[in-house]
């Protein structure tokens, strides 16, 4: 069963460092829609997004930094979640939209449980903080 920690880091990981890499790659983009939510300063929030997204990411893959990698992306999601999507599913046009809200509050509360599994119990096995403290 040890053999599934690495899976399990590479499955909850994959999310965040996709996410990050394409906000990466369109950058403008992403920037351009944080400022439509009303962020004072859309360049820098998508800058921190794609740091927290990409360096917890790659550290919860690794398991490099196991909790701190955890804790980023927990602050993370727990800011995406309450910041974006709940006022995006209470302002919804329609109820496709809502509920398409809704889907992304619900995974990303799921991922919150997986994130802190990492947070509390470490990396387990297979991990470069294997051995030491996480």
């Amino acid at each position: 069963m040890n053999a599934l920690h690495p899976v399990a880091r590479i499955l909850i990981a994959a999310i965040f460092i996709l996410s990050g890499f394409h906000k990466l790659t369109d950058f403008s983009g992403t920037a351009g829609f944080v400022g439509t939510l009303g962020y004072p300063a859309p360049q820098l929030f998508t800058a921190l997004a794609i740091l927290f997204e990409l360096g917890g990411g790659i550290g919860l893959l690794l398991g490099f930094k196991t909790r701190w990698s955890s804790l980023a992306l927990i602050i993370f999601i727990l800011l995406a979640t309450f910041t974006v999507h709940v006022p995006m599913m209470m302002h919804a046009a329609n109820a496709q939209d809502q509920q398409n809200q809704m889907v992304q509050v619900m995974k990303n509360l799921a991922i919150l449980g997986g994130l802190l599994k990492f947070f509390l119990d470490g990396p387990g096995s297979y991990a470069v903080d294997r051995g030491r403290a996480a």
